[in-house]
């Protein structure tokens, strides 16, 4: 089920729903022109070097040419995962994960009953940036805060399926079905949630799923990258 579904369900008015606010998305998409708007400049200027080092009989000008187009390739790569996340996770009435006694709702694919789910992890793989005043920290630093308005995601939801839920999935397409991974042969669903939404919501979405979860005897870890340092 994907966000363009007309006969997609509406959130359950006993739901614990984490919506995106409206100015996110239009934070991001800032975010992301600027990512474009840094990778064609540079792209301008190492190209046209480049061409003009070639022709005066120096091989150091294929260095340049290689450069400038890693700049214009690189963001535009960038920029469409960062986009793709931001459809997979908005789901229908700006929903991107609600949980109540009967169902998960997940973005962009939407409502996932407690008895197709064999498991739930929340994966935080936020990383921290150390600033010691140099040039390289802040671009560092800048280039975090850069990510993180555009649409990268340290901070997912996975929800896996039984195999007898998973057999439906083969049906699914667009954003709902680029969700899904295959996982040690078991189905996974992957939400970005922290593409549009920020550390404390992924932790008030933790505890909501925590009581339903044990009530239902399904597995839930909050699996931590610092904890697999």
């Amino acid at each position: 089920m994907s966000t363009g579904d007309l006969g997609a369900p509406q959130t359950p008015p006993n739901a614990v729903a984490f919506r995106v606010p409206a100015e996110r998305l239009a934070v991001a998409r800032r975010a992301q022109a600027t990512i474009l708007a840094l990778g064609a400049v540079l792209g301008v200027l190492f190209l046209p070097f480049g061409v003009w080092i070639i022709t005066a009989g120096e091989g150091a000008g294929y260095l340049f040419l290689a450069l400038g187009a890693v700049a214009l390739i690189a963001p535009a790569v960038t920029t469409s995962r960062w986009r793709r996340n931001l459809r997979q996770a908005v789901g229908v009435d700006a929903v991107v994960f609600a949980v109540d006694r009967d169902r998960l709702m997940v973005g962009a694919y939407g409502e996932v009953p407690w008895s197709s789910i064999a498991a739930v992890t929340f994966r935080d793989e936020r990383t921290s940036v150390r600033t010691s005043g140099t040039a390289a920290s802040v671009g560092t630093m800048y280039g975090k805060k850069i990510r993180d308005r555009g649409g990268a995601s340290e901070m997912d939801v996975l929800v896996t399926l039984v195999p007898a839920a998973a057999s439906h999935t083969a049906t699914l397409a667009g954003d709902a079905r680029a969700m899904l991974r295959d996982v040690d042969g078991s189905e996974v669903l992957s939400l970005p949630f922290g593409a549009v939404l920020p550390v404390e919501p992924f932790h008030d979405a933790y505890r909501a799923v925590e009581a339903v979860a044990m009530s239902r005897g399904v597995p839930l870890t909050y699996d931590d990258k610092k904890e697999r340092l």
